[in-house]
C-alpha cells in the first residue's frame, strides 16, 4: 500500500506518495543498523534456542520428593520452557519483519516490551522456587536446575533491555527526523505562497 511521505532534495522539500521504503533493511536512510540489531538478535535467539533445548534436558533429572512419583515433573520448570518458546518465537517474528522491510520502531519496541514481560515471569517463578524446600531435595539436580534455567533467563533479559534502549533511541531518531522534514516542508510551503502572493 503506497503512503505519504516527504522527500527532500537539493532544491525544495515536497511531499509525494510512494512504496514505503523507509524501513528497507537495504535503504541507506534506513533507521536500523545491521551492526546494532543483528549482535542484539542473536544473543536473543542462541540464549533463547539453548535454554530451551538445556532446560528441556534437564527436567528429566529433577526431583519432587514425593515418593513413587519422585521424578514427576514440576509445572513451573514446563513454564520456563514454554516462556522461552513464546519469545523465541516472537524474535524470529521480529526477523521476519525486517527481512521482508517493514520492521518499524513502534512494532519492535511493542515485542521487545511483550518478551521482556513474558521474560519476567519465569524469573519470578525461579526467585520463588530458590526459597521453598524443592531445590533442597536432591543433593545436586535441582539446584543444577535451578542456576541453569535462571542464568539464561537473566542472560535473555540482557538481550531484551539491550533491544529497548536501541529501539527507543531509534524511535526517537526517526521521530526527530520526521519532525524536521515536516518543519522544513511548511516553511517552503510558506515562502512558496508569499512569493506568489506578491507576484
Amino acid at each position: 500500500m503506497a503512503t505519504p511521505y516527504i522527500s527532500v532534495t537539493d532544491t525544495s522539500t515536497f511531499i509525494k506518495t510512494e512504496p514505503a521504503t523507509r524501513y528497507d533493511n537495504g535503504h541507506p536512510n534506513s533507521p536500523w543498523r545491521r551492526i546494532a540489531i543483528i549482535p542484539i538478535w542473536s544473543w536473543e535467539l542462541g540464549f533463547l534456542a539453548v535454554n530451551t533445548i538445556i532446560t528441556g534436558m534437564l527436567i528429566g533429572i529433577t526431583e519432587s520428593g514425593s515418593g513413587p512419583g519422585k521424578n514427576e515433573v514440576q509445572p513451573w520448570t514446563v513454564l520456563n520452557i514454554v516462556f522461552a518458546i513464546i519469545a523465541l518465537v516472537m524474535t524470529c517474528g521480529e526477523v521476519m519483519v525486517f527481512i521482508y522491510h517493514e520492521l518499524t520502531p513502534k512494532f519492535f519496541l511493542i515485542s521487545t516490551v511483550a518478551k521482556m514481560v513474558v521474560g519476567i515471569i519465569p524469573i519470578g517463578f525461579q526467585i520463588y522456587v530458590a526459597q521453598t524446600s524443592w531445590v533442597h531435595q536432591s543433593n545436586k539436580p535441582n539446584i543444577a536446575y535451578l542456576y541453569t534455567a535462571f542464568g539464561f533467563s537473566i542472560a535473555e533479559y540482557i538481550g531484551y533491555i539491550a533491544a529497548l534502549v536501541y529501539g527507543i533511541y531509534v524511535f526517537k531518531n526517526v521521530r526527530n527526523h520526521m519532525e524536521e522534514l515536516y518543519s522544513s516542508y511548511s516553511a517552503d510551503s510558506e515562502s512558496t505562497r508569499l512569493t506568489h502572493s506578491y507576484t
